[in-house]
């Protein structure tokens, strides 16, 4: 009797640490940009990254274990900022003078992101890996744009400056606002995190967008995250 209430107590523990779940707050920095249709009168075009942050919170619940892997699902909540730099070159007529452009617009915007991620870790209490992948869905919260052209003749230089606000479905066309009409963005993500004694995890992953930003041009979103994430087990 004794020996199975021993057997009994020892099966129920490694379920416990089998299953032990854990919240895993989040802070970091993006590296974001993104696919562009090229403009009709542009003739050279280009984009770049930006930088940005994120503050996370994700839910690790493990499943199961296939050998010393332990398979479980991770849930996020994501606030994170998304966007790009693009600079143009290109010219234009009026009347016969020639004039050329050199343009350069930065797009910052805001999503609330949840992910479902599929993730398999390995290691001890000292060091652990896990690799994760899964669909997110982002909600766009509005963001900032800045705008600076430099418009050239063979004898002068005009420089123009805007910036504003990045809105989604403005049917007003309100001044200082740049307006989006797709605030959706569906992408799918993919990662690697390192987890420290139990107590430091860092994260790494790669956002991909399936979704415009507009109904009617290719702007899909590409995204890069670097976080430091604090585990703080539930058991």
């Amino acid at each position: 009797m004794r020996k199975s209430a021993v057997l009994i107590f020892v099966m129920f523990g490694s379920i416990t640490i089998a299953k032990a779940q854990t919240l895993i707050p989040r802070i970091g920095i993006t590296s974001a940009t993104g696919t562009f249709e090229k403009g009709t009168l542009t003739t050279d075009q280009s984009t770049s990254s930006i930088t940005g942050i994120t503050i996370a919170l994700g839910y690790n619940a493990p499943i199961t274990n296939f050998g010393k892997v332990v398979f479980g699902l991770q849930p996020e909540v994501n606030y994170i900022q998304k966007g790009a730099s693009i600079k143009s070159d290109g010219e234009f007529y009026i009347g016969e003078a020639i004039y050329t452009s050199k343009n350069t617009s930065k797009q910052t915007i805001n999503y609330l992101e949840f992910p479902v991620l599929a993730r398999f870790e390995y290691g001890s209490d000292k060091f652990k890996v896990a690799v994760f992948t899964g669909p997110a869905i982002g909600f766009g919260l509005g963001g900032r744009y800045e705008v600076e052209s430099r418009v050239e003749t063979g004898e002068t230089v005009e420089v123009y400056k805007s910036k504003g606000k990045i809105v989604f479905y403005d049917q007003n066309g309100e001044e200082n606002t740049s307006s989006l009409d797709h605030n959706i963005d569906f992408s799918v993500q993919a990662g690697a995190a390192f987890t420290f004694f139990k107590h430091i995890q860092l994260d790494v992953r790669y956002g991909h967008g399936l979704t415009n930003k507009s109904h009617y041009v290719d702007s899909k979103n590409r995204v890069l995250q670097f976080s430091v994430g604090v585990p703080i087990s539930l058991h």
